[in-house]
C-alpha cells in the first residue's frame, strides 16, 4: 500500500515550540452539570495522544474547548503559543493552525463534497485550486472517489461523511489536529489508511489529539494515551508506563483503562493528572 506524502509545509516542519498544545486547569459546566473538571495536558510536536473514556467522560467537551469552539469557565489554552478564543492577530494565527474533525456532520445536504471542501478552503484562505489538489489527494488515498465528491452529501453513508470531514480538517495543513471519533464508520481498509496517514503527520511534526472508543486504535496509533473519567483526566502516559504504574504484567489497553478508572461497574479510581480535584 502506497502512503501519501506527508501533508506539511515549511511552517509545519519548523515548529516554534516543543509543545504545540498547552492546556491548564480547564473547567466547563452545562448548567448544573460539571462536564470537565480541571483538565491539564500538553501535547508535543509530533506527539499523537489518544483520548479515551466512558460515554459522558468529557472527551468531546474537552476537544471543543481545545479547538476554540467552546470557552471554558476557567483555565487556559495555548495552541502554538496563542490563545484560540480571542480576536487578536495572535489568536487568529493560533486558530489557523488547528484542524478539527467533529463527531457530527455540519454540512448542508444540498452541498456536494466539493462544495464543502471549497467552502473550507475559503475559510482558511487557501486558493481553491490548491485546496482541491490537497483535498483530492487525501480523498483518493482514503477511498473517497471523485464521483462521490460530485454528489450531494445528503446521500453519503456514515463512512463517506467521516472521510469528507477528515479531508476537510487537513486541507489547510494544520500544525495541531483534533479528531473526534475519526474512524467510526470507516471500513477496514480506510481505517488502515487512516493509521498510515496519522503516522505521516507525526513524521512532519504535527501534533494530534484523537478521541476514540476503540482502545485498539489508540494502542496502534498513539504515542501517548490520556484517560478521562467523570470529567477528570485520571491517567496519561504510554501504555507501557501506565501498566507498570498499575502493576500489570502486560500493557493490554483494556487492563490499563479499567485500572485507571476502576473495574467495570465501579465508580472509578486512578489519580487526577494536574492536581485538580
Amino acid at each position: 500500500m502506497k502512503l501519501l506524502p506527508a501533508y506539511a509545509d515549511v511552517e509545519t516542519q519548523m515548529p516554534v515550540d516543543d509543545d504545540i498544545l498547552q492546556a491548564s486547569g480547564l473547567w466547563l459546566s452545562y448548567g448544573s452539570v460539571q462536564a470537565v473538571r480541571g483538565v491539564s495536558l500538553t501535547i508535543g510536536v509530533g506527539e499523537i495522544v489518544g483520548l479515551v473514556g466512558l460515554n459522558g467522560a468529557g472527551k468531546t467537551t474537552t476537544l471543543l474547548m481545545l479547538s476554540g469552539v467552546l470557552k471554558p469557565d476557567r483555565g487556559r489554552v495555548l495552541v502554538a503559543g496563542g490563545d484560540p478564543w480571542g480576536d487578536t492577530p495572535v489568536s487568529r494565527a493560533a486558530r489557523s493552525k488547528i484542524g478539527f474533525m467533529p463527531d457530527v456532520f455540519p454540512v448542508y445536504g444540498r452541498m456536494t463534497g466539493w462544495d464543502y471542501l471549497d467552502f473550507i478552503s475559503l475559510l482558511y484562505g487557501v486558493p481553491l485550486s490548491l485546496g482541491r489538489a490537497r483535498a483530492g489527494e487525501l480523498a483518493e488515498y482514503l477511498g473517497l472517489e471523485t464521483a462521490v465528491l460530485d454528489r450531494p452529501t445528503s446521500g453519503y453513508s456514515t463512512g463517506m461523511r467521516r472521510k469528507l470531514m477528515l479531508v476537510a480538517s487537513a486541507i489547510h495543513r494544520p500544525r495541531f489536529l483534533l479528531l473526534d471519533e475519526p474512524t467510526s464508520g470507516l471500513d477496514p481498509e480506510a481505517q488502515l489508511r487512516f493509521k498510515g496517514w496519522v503516522q505521516d503527520q507525526r513524521a512532519t511534526g504535527v501534533g494530534v489529539l484523537l478521541s476514540s472508543h476503540s482502545l485498539d486504535l489508540v494502542a496502534d496509533c498513539c504515542t501517548t494515551v490520556a484517560i478521562m473519567h467523570q470529567g477528570r483526566l485520571v491517567a496519561m502516559g504510554t501504555l507501557g508506563d501506565l501498566a507498570r504504574e498499575y502493576g500489570l504484567p502486560q500493557s493490554k489497553p483494556e487492563a490499563v483503562f479499567f485500572s485507571a478508572i476502576g473495574a467495570p461497574g465501579m465508580s472509578g479510581g486512578g489519580r487526577t493528572v494536574g492536581g485538580f480535584q
